[in-house]
């Protein structure tokens, strides 16, 4: 005892633990639980393909995968409308054994679905005879007329070919060497940025083209003075600008027959949704009333004219362009910017078919300071958004993800404005033919 006492002397008395077992110590605070960032989406890009009447007759669906599962990749292919568009229209969709025994393509079927295989090496016996199990058809890329591609013909229901993958003689031989070896099937050709290149393609008998070209100046198309339906359409579009009476309007737009007919026409749209047929330009210009009008008569500028038949295509691509900026837009912008946008995209072909420079063309029309500034300089608060739906046409992701983040929009917003667009395009198209 007296060894403790010396050892405890001058401390502090010892303390007894009244919570040993720590019952009454709260528990430490659970790890919180950093979420993962959302994968992302595969996207979709469509190619216009233009056949011999010069006619957008389908697309090509090209997919970048983004990492993602094989079954969300066949989920964005639906999701982008490719087994609607195969009901009526070519949907071409480049295709390899490896990503077709991946997931479940056949919900993509239709009569007019086309899976492209890069090669008659990738076109293995094994794979052609699954996709044909399922009622596919498929298209090979060719790059030379050998025994073994004559031995296959029968496997095949489009041959492809990659213009840029020749020279000029070279391309024109094997053109020449399919069409003689396989008269029955059709050819499509890759890569046509210009006129020239599409009248080589249909001299040869080639029957779809893919490329550039539609969007761009014929240099052989002479530049004619614009028809007098057209000249009265400006007429109209400027004094709607100016906030004149209707009435006006109709005198106007009775000076030209054509005019007049297109819209009677527009107002019997089933889109109007009239219980009676409209009979008058008076009664057609006040159905429409000035909010449509002013749609209404810049598609009739494509409808009118020269009747050629490249500018059926352009209608296309103008409505596609013009629906996508105005849905895309409508997040971020105000109701009128979004009108105004429809009005750039269905301006922004105007050059090409009207075959005057575009700033001669908008010269005539009294159009917003911001519309002018997009179309003709690239400048502007609509600048990125023009500039999107000209990456999203032509497939280019980096360039979709950049403008996309800098105007606040994610790739599922771009891709859901995308396939909504090409939708009502082509329902509008249906109506007004």
């Amino acid at each position: 005892m007296r060894f403790w006492r010396k050892l405890l002397a001058g401390a502090e008395p010892p303390s007894i633990n009244p919570d040993p077992f720590k019952r009454d110590t709260p528990p430490p605070p659970a790890a919180v639980s950093v979420p993962e960032p959302p994968r992302p989406r595969p996207s979709v890009a469509r190619d216009e393909i233009i056949d011999a009447q010069t006619r957008i007759c389908g697309y090509r669906y090209r997919v970048t995968a983004h990492g993602s599962a094989p079954a969300e990749v066949v989920q964005a292919l639906a999701d982008a409308g490719i087994r609607n568009m195969a009901e009526r229209r070519l949907a071409l969709l480049p295709m390899t054994a490896e990503r077709w025994r991946s997931a479940d393509y056949a919900a993509l079927i239709g009569p007019g679905t086309r899976f492209l295989l890069a090669s008659l090496e990738a076109a293995e016996p094994a794979l052609l005879a699954e996709i044909k199990a399922v009622n596919g058809q498929v298209a090979v890329n060719v790059t030379q007329v050998d025994l073994a591609l004559r031995a296959r013909m029968q496997d095949f229901s489009l041959l492809f070919v990659d213009y840029t993958a020749f020279n000029l003689e070279a391309f024109e031989t094997l053109v020449r060497e399919l069409k003689r070896v396989a008269p029955p099937l059709e050819i499509m050709v890759d890569g046509i940025a210009t006129w020239p290149e599409r009248r080589l393609c249909d001299s040869l008998g080639v029957h779809y083209c893919l490329g550039g070209f539609i969007a761009t100046f014929d240099e052989a198309e002479p530049q004619e003075k614009l028809s007098e339906s057209r000249m009265v359409l400006i007429e109209m579009l400027n004094r709607l600008r100016q906030d004149d009476e209707l009435q006006v309007l109709a005198e106007i737009a009775k000076r030209d027959p054509v005019v007049s007919v297109q819209l009677i026409a527009m107002a019997n749209s089933p889109l109007m949704g009239l219980a009676q047929p409209v009979t008058s330009v008076e009664r057609a210009i006040l159905v429409l009333g000035r909010a449509q009008l002013y749609r209404w008569l810049t598609l009739a500028m494509f409808r009118v004219g020269g009747k050629r038949d490249k500018d059926a295509a352009l209608l296309e691509l103008a409505l596609v362009r013009a629906a996508f900026l105005e849905r895309v837009a409508a997040p971020i912008y105000p109701p009128k910017a979004c009108d105004e946008l429809f009005l750039v995209g269905l301006l922004s072909v105007f050059d090409v078919l009207l075959g005057q420079p575009l700033r001669r063309v908008l010269a005539m029309l009294h159009l917003p300071e911001d519309v002018q500034a997009v179309l003709l300089r690239s400048e502007g608060p609509y600048a990125r958004l023009l500039m999107l739906a000209y990456a999203v046409e032509r497939g280019r992701q980096e360039q979709m993800e950049r403008l996309g983040d800098a105007l606040g929009l994610t790739r599922e917003d771009v891709q859901r404005s995308s396939s909504a667009a090409l939708a009502w395009a082509q329902a509008a198209l249906e109506l007004g033919n």
